[in-house]
């Protein structure tokens, strides 16, 4: 499969739409894929970053007569000045570049300054386009949409925007996250309940040097006893000022662009930063966090966020104080927010958003799905799997589960020798369903659940079919049982194409099955 990129990173635009591009990159290179970048030379431009990751990246040029065709387009976009030229230059050079290698199977575009007609004249050399988006402000001709922000109601926010078949990835259970936090997840919880150490981090380049004014509200003598890891990336124009500020505070240090980031987010107890791509970065980890907005597109997402106790929302960057920044710490030490947010980041966000995406775009066969036995590193997969809306809709017990009542009955299931829980995954390792058999006697009762990524694709009669092997092969039981609601016809459906027999009483549908 090929599969091309058009983003840009620049000063102006940041490095944001540039890197969760790499991740998502990556993931699918790591299902075979050839991955192509599309980019514009500005100033930061980030092309030898994605180079050195193993990509081709071809390069757009800038020019005085690329800029002069803005002025030719109408209507224009309020990011239209980040793209260096109008659309419909840029569309005429990306369909140049790419052509010699069309149709390609997806063009994947992450950019404030395209709409829907450039999307359009890709057609040309594209198959499918999946379009990147978090400002919901301008029409979309694409195929798939993923918008990783987090709102109560985010598929509102695409009315009258997209094409009425568009497939649409909502929320940060689609955060486009390197491995290694998915990886580092697994520590997260050897974070204390106190605060001991901060990370201060807004980003590569921090043009208005919030990093600064974090220092300098950490180097109160009130909060002189925390331990301060300030992280900058290596074009911060304010380095050698920041440098100085480390050096005059004892527990301060400053570290460019360092290798061990994800380590430096599992060491602190407390984060100052930006609203930006590392919020999700933040909540995967669980660490709690104090944030500036820096952009207007941040702000809305970053208040609900706020409202739902997820983060401490500072305030927009040109109202922030130091003061302000000093007083969120001292009231974060006062009143520690781990626990709290461990179980709530829970249900949002776990690191495996790209592998999410990639196989969306990449989809495997259904004959190539497997079971594994679930183990105590699925506990957080199982959470957010049993508080699906869809999954409690069809339960018949609907309330949601706590962090503590699921720690509680995980440990005893997983222990237990009258349960066994298998996981369905793909060939690359994506977890996407779950069945439990709960035995009693002779008869096996059965219960499973999918991914929201996974449905509509008939995976809940591959998943049933597994687990009823799992348990053949075991002979502990003659009989399955299952029952479904009889608001679920999909489970129903399930069920009979797999043979079972069905019995009718009251509210619900029981469904048996024989083993031979």
């Amino acid at each position: 499969m090929k599969v091309a990129i058009r983003v840009d990173a620049s000063a102006q635009i940041g490095t944001g739409h540039l890197m969760r591009c790499l991740t998502l990159a990556e993931a699918h290179r790591d299902k075979g894929a050839l991955v192509v970048f599309i980019c514009r030379e500005h100033p930061g431009h980030l092309c030898k970053l994605v180079e050195t990751k193993g990509f081709e990246v071809i390069r757009l040029a800038t020019s005085a007569d690329n800029e002069s065709n803005l002025q030719d387009e109408e209507p224009n976009l309020a990011h239209a000045h980040w793209l260096g030229t109008s659309q419909s230059v840029d569309a005429e050079q990306t369909i140049q570049v790419l052509k010699d290698k069309a149709p390609w199977d997806w063009l994947v575009v992450d950019h404030y300054a395209l709409d829907h007609r450039w999307k359009s004249a890709m057609r040309r050399v594209a198959n499918k386009i999946m379009v990147i988006d978090d400002l919901a402000e301008r029409k979309h001709g694409c195929d798939l949409l993923l918008d990783q922000s987090y709102f109560q109601e985010p598929e509102k926010r695409y009315q009258g925007l997209l094409p009425d078949k568009c497939q649409v990835l909502l929320g940060p259970r689609y955060a486009l996250l390197r491995q290694e936090f998915r990886e580092a997840r697994k520590f997260c919880r050897m974070r204390g309940n106190g605060i001991a150490r901060v990370m201060v981090y807004f980003g590569g380049n921090d043009p208005d040097n919030l990093t600064g004014m974090a220092l300098e509200a950490l180097s109160d003598k009130k909060l002189s006893h925390l331990l301060v890891d300030a992280v900058i990336g290596p074009n911060n124009p304010h380095q050698d000022k920041l440098d100085m500020q480390a050096k005059q505070s004892p527990g301060t240090r400053l570290h460019v662009q360092p290798e061990g980031f994800t380590e430096l987010m599992l060491r602190a107890d407390l984060c100052v930063g930006a609203g930006g791509t590392t919020t999700w970065e933040r909540l995967c980890l669980s660490l709690p966090s104090l944030v500036i907005t820096v952009a207007e597109n941040q702000e809305s997402f970053t208040a609900e966020l706020h409202q739902d106790g997820l983060i401490t929302w500072v305030g927009r960057k040109q109202d922030v104080s130091v003061a302000d920044i000093k007083s969120c710490v001292q009231a974060a030490i006062d009143k520690s927010q781990a626990n709290d947010l461990f179980s709530n980041s829970l249900l949002h966000v776990d690191g495996l958003g790209a592998m999410r995406v990639a196989e969306k775009i990449i989809p495997a066969s259904r004959d190539d799905l497997s079971l594994r036995q679930a183990c105590r590193e699925d506990i957080d997969l199982l959470y957010f799997w049993a508080n699906d809306p869809s999954v409690r809709e069809n339960s018949f017990q609907q309330e949601r589960i706590t962090w503590d009542e699921h720690e509680a009955w995980f440990k005893s299931r997983l222990d237990s020798t009258l349960t066994e829980i298998w996981i369905m995954q793909t060939p690359y390792v994506l977890p996407v369903g779950q069945v439990r058999f709960d035995f009693d006697g002779e008869t096996a009762n059965i219960s499973y659940s999918l991914d929201p990524v996974a449905r509509g694709r008939g995976w809940g009669v591959k998943l049933v079919e597994l687990g009823i092997n799992k348990i053949k092969e075991s002979g502990k039981v003659k009989m399955i049982q299952g029952k479904v609601k009889k608001s679920n016809p999909a489970s129903k459906k399930v069920f009979l194409k797999l043979g079972f027999s069905e019995t009718v009483r009251n509210d619900a549908f029981t469904f048996r099955k024989t083993i031979q």
